[in-house]
């Protein structure tokens, strides 16, 4: 009997371990990954074989991914309104705070010439 307690407390720890680490920081509880194992009754050093282990960490990154795409109708939404008065490099500046496109190169910003074209001779 211990030993399928043990799995299920296994199974219990990885699960809720998995979705405390999706959730934004300032609302983890308990704060540490130390609490949590103490809560959970299982040691640090498990939570720690746990982030090594690939299939864990491919359950993270699904469950990562899962959590920012529902924040994203939340996020534009509240922008949403910006987004349409603004003008589009004003509209592009917000989509980039909202890690939504990725910031240009600032070396992209000049003028652009055709690759084989010496700008001297233009």
């Amino acid at each position: 009997m211990a030993v399928i307690s043990s799995r299920r407390r296994f199974r219990v720890a990885r699960q809720t371990y998995l979705q405390w680490l999706v959730m934004p920081l300032q609302e983890r509880i308990p704060k540490t990954q130390a609490e949590l194992a103490d809560l959970l009754g299982v040691s640090l050093d498990f939570l720690h074989v746990l982030r090594r282990e690939p299939s864990f960490m491919s359950e993270l990154g699904l469950a990562m991914q899962e959590a920012v795409i529902d924040l994203v109708p939340e996020l534009v939404g509240k922008h949403m309104g910006r987004i349409k008065e603004a003008n589009p490099t004003d509209t592009r500046q917000m989509l980039e705070e909202l890690g939504i496109l990725r910031p240009r190169d600032a070396a992209m910003d000049g003028p652009k010439v055709i690759i084989g074209v010496d700008p001297e001779k233009i």
